[in-house]
């Protein structure tokens, strides 16, 4: 028996709650995420707005107060040019007043010395030591100056050390005349007031000059470090520089801060307004704490409310639980709890009567069912062997009765086994199915009736669960004694009929060893008829050659004979005297007669070349190159004594270029077994009836050659055997039945190619036949079929 580990269990109660927080939990963690995700871009952004704004309104309020300041300057420049002659020094005094927004103002004149000058404060020896002193080298007096004369305009400097104010400034410079007036401003009280104006708990504002020197900020507590960075690196700065958009966020002061910086219209200064980006803004961390806290809160609601819920939810299961187990011990006629509050749980409680009702009257049916099966008989065992159950079948089969048998041990009561051993082995199988699970048989056992007769029974066991939780052991047996004893009997039967059938196997085998010899001696006797059938063909054609031969040779040894006569007589005539009309005579004969021999002997010549070249092509199975129109000419030539005793005509229509690369002797033979069944088949009862051979190219690579006739064609039953060896019409009359077998293997197995016809009685025959240019290379020769 196996052991498993248990996983930790939890009560409905506990689960139910556990499941109520985690959902909770869950969809207030879902909707925060996905208002967090939504609202803190929005927060920041809106963020970055007022920081624009605010760069603006700064950049606004200085160049307003830089505009204040020009227009200040600006008249007292004016009346400094009209009173040239008047001494400077008094105005000059007046715009350096402790209220006045200038620390130093001084008069240069073109040569960059200092006219005048006028300092806060008074100090009279700063003024006498500094008045004629050359002032050509001040960065702002060189850029007027490159500026040009004819300029009317003011120029802002930079952040600069005042070499008259001793303190660091910005500086105007206005043109008057060839003179210049340069007005040191007081810094600190200017950018003071622009820094009062800006303040933001939230936020910063910095001024930078054009060279990204710090000037100001609204934050009190500046290090000296961040006071003398070069902020002109910043990544706002620069894209101010480019004339773009600041970036929006940005690493500053060594943490990210969200950026939006300005250049005023006056100066080339930057106006950098900046707040903490992420955690570090306050509406950032309001924002993330309201979700948290609204989280914390739905949190705590649930864990209040799963306590109330899973009781509600719970009671009306744990009623369920209590009624499952009543019915679990065997008590299946209490009632059900009542309906409840909860629909799924009253469907639950009907459906879980209405199973019990079930399994009731579906066990009263196996009990019955059991009970009355006639051919089964059922038992059921404990482990130990003792019987629990026994139904009528088995008091039948092993003739027991139920009383009998309940209760019984079989090793103190065997009931049905032969002996202890027997019963000792059924227990080893319990036992092996108790540790192993699974089933056992059918297999076949011998038992014993209670009258003391054999019973062979077709047995299976398998385990089913018992009440209790233990094991109970069915034992299932089917009486096959009956089934043994006709078994055997056919076994018995099924020997005889084996020998039976030895013995007629024995006689077919004989037969068929008969029948295989027979078939090899019509092989031969096939193979035998096709030879003679060739040679038959052969001698048609030496028979024809010769009787073409015997015209053409009788008339050249007629020709010589008369010559030789003729001769005869010239030399009869030179012995009594030639004379000239006798051998003009003897030489026109001689000539006539050479003339007529020669002709008579060429036309031999050609007829035993041309035997020659057909004997060779049909004996030899030579392959070679030809042109298709050369050997239908060589076929028409052995066939020609035949077709000129018939009153029949022999046509042809014959394509010029068509060579081929075969077997010539095979496809003379072809031609000429064709030709020869239309004269002796298609034709024999015609008075006069023409053949017609076609030749012209097919396919790529193929040849087409058509014989036809107009004779009395072929009956319908007769088409698809016509190629069969020893099939004929005229049996007895000189047919053979192998002239278009013989064909048919030429075409398919020598010459590679394809054979059909084509006919109807009254219509002729159509034999087309479809060879490759190249045949392919046999291992079947002519000379073999």
């Amino acid at each position: 028996m196996t052991l498993t580990r248990l996983r930790p269990e939890l009560r409905l109660r506990t689960s139910l709650m556990l499941l109520m927080v985690l959902a909770a939990a869950l969809t207030f963690g879902l909707v925060g995420g996905a208002i967090l995700s939504l609202r803190l871009p929005q927060v920041e952004q809106r963020a970055l707005e007022q920081l624009q704004r605010r760069a603006l309104n700064t950049a606004r309020l200085l160049d307003l107060d830089l505009s204040g300041i020009e227009a200040q300057l600006r008249p007292l420049g004016h009346l400094l040019a009209q009173a040239a002659a008047t001494e400077p020094q008094p105005v000059l005094d007046a715009l350096t007043r402790p209220d006045s927004p200038f620390v130093a103002v001084f008069l240069l004149e073109a040569s960059g010395r200092v006219q005048a000058l006028g300092l806060r404060g008074g100090r009279a020896e700063a003024k006498t030591e500094l008045r004629g002193a050359d002032f050509s080298g001040n960065a702002l007096f060189r850029a007027l100056r490159e500026q040009g004369a004819a300029s009317n305009a003011t120029l802002w400097s930079d952040k600069y050390l005042s070499t008259l104010a001793g303190t660091t400034t910005v500086a105007l410079a206005l043109p008057i005349d060839r003179r210049m007036l340069i007005a040191e401003l007081d810094l600190a009280r200017m950018l003071t007031k622009l820094e009062r104006a800006s303040q933001d708990a939230e936020g910063e504002v910095m001024i930078v000059d054009g060279r990204g020197q710090w000037l100001a900020s609204t934050r009190s507590a500046v290090s000296s470090t961040e006071r003398h960075l070069n902020y002109a690196n910043l990544a706002s700065v620069q894209m101010l520089d480019r004339g773009e958009a600041a970036p929006g966020r940005e690493e500053l002061f060594g943490e990210p801060r969200l950026v939006s910086a300005v250049r005023p219209d006056l100066l080339g200064w930057s106006i950098i307004a900046s707040a903490p980006a992420g955690w570090g803004q306050y509406s950032y961390r309001v924002t993330v704490l309201l979700v948290v806290a609204g989280f914390g809160g739905a949190l705590a609601i649930s864990m209040l409310l799963a306590p109330w819920w899973a009781a509600v939810f719970t009671r009306p299961v744990q009623a369920l639980i209590a009624r499952a187990h009543a019915v679990a011990g065997g008590d299946y006629l209490g009632a059900w709890p009542g309906r409840g509050p909860i629909r799924e749980l009253n469907q639950l409680g009907a459906d879980l009567a209405r199973m019990v009702k079930t399994i009731q009257t579906h066990g009263e049916r196996l009990r019955a069912t059991l009970d009355s099966a006639p051919a089964v008989s059922v038992q059921w065992y404990s482990l130990e062997g003792r019987v629990l159950y026994w139904n009528q079948a088995s008091e039948s089969m092993y003739g027991y009765s139920a009383r009998q048998a309940l209760g019984a041990e079989l090793r103190e009561q065997p009931l049905m086994y032969l002996d202890e051993a027997q019963v000792q082995a059924f227990l080893g199988i319990l036992a092996t199915l108790d540790n192993e699970g699974g089933s056992f048989g059918p297999a076949e056992f011998e038992l014993r009736h209670r009258k003391g007769h054999a019973v062979i029974v077709l047995a299976s066991i398998f385990a089913v669960p018992g009440e209790q939780g233990q094991k109970i052991f069915v034992c299932m047996d089917v009486d096959i004694t009956a089934a043994k004893r006709n078994e055997a009997e056919i076994l018995r039967l099924n020997q005889g009929l084996e020998a039976r059938v030895a013995e007629r196997t024995e006689a077919l085998t004989a037969a068929n060893e008969e029948l295989q010899t027979t078939v090899e001696y019509l092989k031969a006797t096939q193979a035998q008829l096709v030879r003679s059938e060739k040679l038959a063909a052969l001698g048609r054609l030496v028979a024809g050659v010769a009787h073409e031969l015997n015209t053409p040779l009788g008339n050249g040894l007629m020709v010589i004979s008369t010559l030789r006569e003729s001769l005869r007589n010239l030399q009869t005539e030179m012995n009594q005297g030639l004379r000239r009309s006798t051998l003009e005579s003897f030489v026109t004969q001689a000539d006539q007669g050479s003339d007529i021999a020669e002709r008579n002997l060429r036309r031999a010549a050609e007829l035993v070349a041309n035997f020659k070249q057909v004997a060779v092509d049909q004996t030899s199975a030579q392959r070679r190159q030809f042109t298709l129109k050369e050997i239908v000419g060589e076929a028409l030539l052995m066939l020609s004594p035949t077709t000129r005793k018939t009153p029949h005509h022999l046509r042809t229509v014959l394509q010029e270029d068509i060579s081929m690369d075969s077997y010539p002797g095979a496809l003379v033979q072809v031609l000429s077994n064709l030709v020869e069944n239309a004269l002796v088949h298609g034709l024999a009862e015609c008075a006069e009836g023409e053949i017609m051979i076609c030749t012209e190219a097919a396919a790529p690579g193929e040849a087409r050659i058509v014989i036809s006739d107009n004779g009395c064609g072929i009956p319908s039953e007769h088409i698809s055997r016509i190629f069969d060896p020893f099939f004929t019409t005229r049996m007895g009359r000189g047919g053979s039945g192998l002239g278009l077998h013989v064909v048919h293997e030429l075409v398919g197995n020598v010459l590679g190619g394809r054979i059909s016809v084509f006919s109807a009685p009254g219509t002729g025959a159509r034999f087309v036949i479809e060879l490759p240019l190249s045949a392919p290379v046999q291992v079947t020769q002519p000379g073999d079929l």
